[in-house]
């Protein structure tokens, strides 16, 4: 039993599939590659050597770039890192502004920046692709900051003396003239008002006396012209009876 228990612990570490690499080492920020052949050290010198080689020229490759497999390690967590973060600024880059340099670069700020700036400007531009032509046409904002300055403005006379107005500073003694002529308007304003109505009252009066009559209003004065008629005629034979007497 102790003799299997030290053949089990003599049994060499398992490394995952495709550890270690074939082919020659690749160089220095990935530019070439070494002419030295891929040899497994029994000490473990030449894989510690393959790992630093390895974590060296992975700084340079982009995600898409073959990488030595590490195995769980803390190599192999910061290599995945900056694997991330090149991932991440490849993914952030508009359609079509991808690259593959072997090395992305330092600093993305100024890149990032141009982009937005080419973004705002190129927001504004909207092209038309039609079966005859194609147009590029400039996108309608709709605010008053980017009208032209010589654009017009139609509005009535009262709009523009309100405006007038509003726009001057009055002293005391303006705003009291000012009140007072309104005061002023407002009774000449009344005093029309009532010489109207009282023109229209007369008007009336006028039509009412020159109108016909009806048939109704007819009969009814004729009836009150026959009365008046009769007592005329019995005074008068009254008179005459007197007289005879």
């Amino acid at each position: 039993r102790n003799q299997k228990k030290k053949k089990k612990k003599k049994k060499k570490k398992k490394f995952p599939r495709g550890f270690p690499p074939e082919g020659p080492l690749p160089a220095r920020n990935g530019t070439g590659a070494s002419s030295s052949p891929r040899t497994c050290a029994s000490d473990g010198s030449e894989g510690i050597d393959r790992r630093r080689r390895g974590r060296e020229a992975g700084n340079g490759m982009l995600p898409a770039e073959p990488q030595a497999q590490l195995g769980n390690t803390k190599d192999r967590k910061e290599s995945l890192k900056r694997a991330r973060e090149t991932l991440g600024y490849a993914f952030s880059l508009p359609l079509g502004h991808h690259h593959l340099s072997p090395s992305p670069p330092v600093d993305h700020a100024d890149e990032v920046s141009r982009l937005a700036a080419t973004d705002a400007a190129s927001e504004n531009v909207i092209s038309v692709v039609t079966r005859d032509n194609i147009r590029t046409l400039k996108a309608h904002t709709g605010s008053a900051a980017n009208a032209a300055k010589s654009a017009a403005v139609l509005i009535n006379p009262k709009d523009l003396e309100r405006v007038r107005n509003a726009a001057k500073v009055l002293t005391p003694d303006d705003i009291q003239a000012q009140a007072v002529q309104l005061a002023r308007e407002r009774a000449a304003a009344a005093e029309q008002s009532r010489a109207r109505k009282l023109k229209m009252e007369e008007l009336e009066l006028k039509r009412t006396a020159n109108a016909k009559l009806s048939e109704a209003e007819i009969e009814a004065k004729n009836q009150n012209n026959c009365l008046l008629a009769k007592a005329m005629m019995q005074i008068e034979e009254e008179e005459d009876e007197i007289k005879h007497m």
